[in-house]
């Protein structure tokens, strides 16, 4: 049985489709018969071999890439869900964490060494110039351990007959952090220093009399 190209357009419902395919070379005509060129290449046993063969690479390929998609989930997974705990411990120490006060209105801690009482031998005006030489020195007394050194230290070389402006003005001098008994000989026995009016002398002529 022939097939004409009417037959064609009819069987495809577009009318032409037959003349498309004559001009492209998918039809040929041969006595008014219309012929596949290369029909056995196309829709011989071994193009039918080939396009199986092509489902089957097709198929494995992806079988191959979900297997590994799901491998690669597995091994993810459960990292994520062993850092979740994690996570909501951080949040939940977060939220128990007190409001941060503004920096602004936070009330100062820091201790000052001039309001601190000061023993009755010891001048209050000596006693400021060595916290100042100390701020300079860029090491200031902050704390109350500070203060409680610098005050037994001076009381100790006082025992010794060592007057506290001697022991201050030597580390003054030698910008000594710290407070060190002097090397001079310390006052005679029996001598009472002039400290306590301490402000009214001008500085060099402080001394001790002999009561």
């Amino acid at each position: 049985m022939s097939v004409t190209k009417n037959a064609v357009d009819r069987i495809t419902f577009v009318k032409g489709f037959a003349d498309a395919l004559i001009s492209i070379g998918w039809l040929t005509v041969d006595d008014s018969t219309l012929k596949f060129p290369n029909f056995e290449r196309h829709n011989g046993n071994s193009s039918k071999k080939r396009v199986l063969t092509n489902q089957r690479v097709t198929k494995s390929r992806k079988m191959k890439r979900t297997t590994q998609e799901e491998c690669n989930a597995e091994s993810v997974t459960p990292a994520f869900q062993k850092a979740l705990p994690e996570i909501e411990r951080e949040i939940d120490k977060e939220r128990d964490l007190p409001p941060t006060p503004h920096r602004g209105r936070r009330a100062s801690t820091r201790l000052d060494p001039l309001t601190v009482e000061l023993p009755d031998w010891l001048p209050a005006p000596l006693w400021a110039e060595w916290v100042g030489f100390r701020q300079q020195l860029g090491k200031p007394i902050k704390t109350k351990q500070g203060i409680a050194e610098s005050l037994k230290n001076l009381a100790k070389f006082r025992k010794q007959g060592h007057l506290p402006e001697t022991v201050i003005r030597q580390s003054i001098a030698n910008e000594w952090q710290g407070l060190f008994e002097p090397k001079s000989a310390p006052r005679q026995a029996g001598m009472t220093p002039l400290e306590t009016s301490y402000t009214g002398i001008p500085p060099g002529f402080q001394g001790s009399y002999e009561p």
